[in-house]
């Protein structure tokens, strides 16, 4: 495999790529790199609705969650953006056009980086109600 094979899993084989990805096959059959800093992606899944990618990150033992467009809505889920390790690129670019930010608990790494998408881009904040009041003191 293109990701290599430690020997606990039989025939050692070197990883073909400096990296580990997740890419995205689109319609007309291009492929496009989504996100390069993952340490081992392993395990995709969509929400029922189709309006949320999960991909499992089994080494960092975390679980990533990707921004979806559908029916005019444009959601992010768990904006980690500000203060993570694994991202360089700033919050601005993936705040634009933003809809909606659903966040289902207050873990830094999920709400980090939420205060200033929700002020950039106006887009709703679905969250329980402690989330919301915290975010709300935050400014």
């Amino acid at each position: 495999p293109g990701f290599g094979r430690v020997e606990f899993y039989g025939v050692p084989r070197q990883q073909a790529l400096s990296f580990q990805a997740v890419y995205r096959i689109d319609g007309d059959g291009a492929l496009t790199l989504l996100a390069d800093d993952f340490a081992q992606p392993n395990g995709l899944c969509f929400s029922l609705d189709e309006s949320r990618l999960f991909i499992n990150d089994t080494e960092r033992g975390h679980i990533r969650v990707f921004r979806v467009e559908t029916n005019g809505a444009t959601i992010l889920i768990y904006p980690y953006l500000v203060g993570n390790p694994s991202w360089s690129g700033g919050w601005e670019g993936p705040a634009e056009g933003a809809t909606h930010v659903l966040l289902t608990h207050g873990h830094n790494a999920h709400v980090s980086g939420a205060i200033e998408v929700l002020k950039k881009s106006g887009a709703m904040l679905v969250a329980n109600f402690e989330i919301c009041m915290y975010l709300v003191g935050q400014g």
